[in-house]
């Protein structure tokens, strides 16, 4: 788990690769009206009404072509890759976390075959791989070549924590082993001992030569592959995909591979049920366009090189403008999925941007009755808001974002106007209920970022969190419209330990029709749970309930219990429990005192059985 393994770049010596000839000047998109459900924002992604920088403007996202990455020099945050990075040689710390000096003393200036550099992104989003073409000892530098496209949203090289493999002088510990490939040797470290009197011994090596071992795709768009169901297989050892053409398939900040060990497309009614992944060196499933009706049920999902089960869709430029006759008899996008009672963990050995579940442009996608636990980044991520009707429902989530920082257990995100498939600008609701989720318990390592259970990130929109169970991570919304969290039990959101921040029991950031109703919110602190309604209050400015500018994007309040062990409540933009209560807010609101565990069980057991 990073950053054991790790050692530190200190800054990018060379410059960035320079832009194809072909990728010219980018065009930025701005999208002032038309407004949705008299929200005042649309498509819930700030521009001049961002809260943080009013009239600034937040972001301009890339509207050329289809969005490959890379496609044309840029990805959706026009962005060029660094063409070297430099090492430290002194010990330092990252994140809290002591790593040891990096040394490649004795390397050749031109190690063939080219060595793969892992580095994460500088925000510990996730992380980047590239072949390394040269290494320069006396200035500790790494020059780049091919890679980098592993994460959407590159940012820069400074104090990366990063690897590299595939060097002949690196072999120093038990389980390594390099390839020569001109010479056709082996080497290699055993990880068990052998007896000093034993001239040789036996091993079995195994060698990954296909990235896909099932494909299914049909003949056109209207004649699909129909009727095809796989049963019972064990899907094991396919060849790592991170040097592969990725794609970033919509404005989230996922940029990832489109294919797997099994990969759909063109297919409808297909089913892959009981059957197993392991130590797949890619991803796992993979429905890639029109995909309509698949059924993923009773697997098991482990030791995956990246995600577990990816939607991708295919529509063209940054949004769907038509419908779904006008895109022919099988749109081109993954629609009516069911990802139901599967068992994933340990995934993400290689890309740290991956999942047990990834979606983007798809449609109705129902994840219920899923165990998911460990992996380096979110266990459900939605990239964006086309379409809607997606059920995450019933499900056991924990041990997430074990190895980035800034998301959650489930993560989604609305970045992009979309016309939808039935013509208007709204997608269906959303429904997150009755989940148990928890933040952790592996470390962490408290980078200072919010670590909600629930992310509903850079607008996201129309979603329903109701009657879910979450423990050391309350809710947060950013931005968007929307939302209703109802019926939930929030334990601990301040952290596992006393004295630890992890955040309020909601943080609800600039949206419209947004409300936190019924909920019941524990806490340690001594002044009650907390209630964040907008980011002015925290910066110092205008947070006000009795301001009617701001009234319609605060966070409607009412019913909740708060529980602490002094039975407080933290104000909310400087208002008292009863102060809010005058003036219309958290009406029917009560504080207590903090019950014990015995009590917190049965809370927990009667919410998720619907006896609440």
């Amino acid at each position: 788990m990073q950053p054991v393994g790790y050692a530190l770049a200190t800054d990018n010596p060379l410059g960035e690769q320079p832009l194809p000839a072909s990728a010219g000047p980018y065009t930025p998109l701005r999208v002032d009206s038309p407004r949705r459900n008299s929200s005042v924002f649309f498509p819930g992604w700030g521009f001049d009404l961002d809260p943080r920088r009013p009239g600034t403007g937040y972001v301009e996202l890339h509207t050329g072509g289809a969005a490959y990455v890379y496609s044309d020099g840029r990805d959706w945050w026009n962005q060029s890759q660094p063409l070297g990075l430099r090492w430290s040689t002194a010990n330092e710390s990252s994140h809290g976390v002591n790593l040891s000096a990096f040394n490649a003393s004795g390397w050749p200036a031109m190690p063939r075959p080219k060595p793969w550099l892992h580095a994460m992104h500088q925000s510990e989003w996730g992380n980047h791989i590239w072949e390394v073409e040269s290494v320069d000892v006396a200035r500790r530098t790494f020059t780049l070549g091919a890679g980098g496209w592993q994460e959407g949203r590159y940012i820069g090289v400074e104090k990366n924590p990063f690897y590299v493999e595939g060097v002949l002088a690196a072999l120093d510990a038990p389980g390594e082993w390099f390839h020569d490939e001109a010479a056709h040797e082996l080497f290699l470290i055993p990880n068990q001992t052998i007896a000093t009197n034993e001239s040789s011994f036996e091993a079995s090596v195994l060698v990954p030569s296909l990235a896909t071992l099932i494909n299914v795709t049909g003949d056109a768009p209207a004649a699909p592959a129909s009727h095809i169901e796989l049963e019972g297989i064990s899907f094991t050892h396919t060849r790592r995909t991170l040097l592969e053409r990725y794609v970033v398939p919509s404005p989230g900040d996922w940029s990832l591979h489109a294919g797997g060990a099994i990969t759909l497309s063109l297919a409808e009614d297909v089913a892959v049920r009981r059957c197993t992944f392991n130590r797949t060196g890619g991803t796992a499933i993979a429905l890639v366009g029109g995909v309509h009706r698949a059924v993923v049920s009773a697997n098991e999902f482990e030791r995956l090189g990246d995600s577990a089960v990816v939607l991708i869709g295919k529509i063209g430029g940054l949004g769907h403008n038509g419908s779904d006759a006008a895109m022919g008899a099988f749109p081109s996008y993954a629609r009516d999925t069911q990802v139901v009672a599967n068992h994933f963990h340990e995934l993400g050995v290689w890309g740290k941007q991956t999942a047990a579940v990834f979606q983007a442009v798809a449609c109705r996608t129902n994840i219920s009755g899923n165990v998911l636990y460990s992996g380096p980044r979110a266990g459900i991520n939605i990239n964006d808001g086309f379409c809607g009707g997606t059920t995450i429902e019933s499900n056991v989530i924990f041990n997430w974002v074990r190895e980035t920082q800034d998301h959650g257990p489930i993560n989604t995100w609305d970045r992009a106007a979309y016309v939808q498939p039935d013509g208007s600008l709204t997608p269906r609701w959303n429904h997150i209920a009755s989940n148990l989720i928890m933040n952790g318990p592996s470390p962490n390592r408290d980078l200072g970022n919010l670590f909600p259970a629930v992310d509903n990130d850079d607008g996201s929109q129309y979603y329903t969190i109701a009657d879910n169970v979450v423990a050391y991570g309350g809710f947060k919304n950013f931005l968007g419209n929307d939302k209703r969290w109802v019926g939930n039990l929030i334990l601990y959101p301040n952290g596992r330990a006393v004295g630890s921040g992890n955040g309020p029991c909601v943080m609800a950031w600039g949206g419209a029709n947004e409300v936190y109703e019924n909920n019941t919110c524990v806490t340690r602190s001594a002044g009650g749970p907390g209630v964040d309604p907008y980011p002015w209050g925290a910066e110092g400015g205008g947070c006000s309930y009795e301001n009617a500018t701001l009234l319609p994007i605060l966070l409607g309040l009412r019913a909740n219990t708060y529980l602490s062990p002094e039975a407080g409540y933290s104000p909310v933009c400087g208002e008292s429990l009863k102060g809010l209560q005058a003036i219309g807010q958290e009406l029917g609101s009560t504080t207590g005192p903090e019950p014990d565990a015995s009590t917190l069980i049965e809370m927990a057991r009667r919410v998720l059985r619907g006896k609440r």
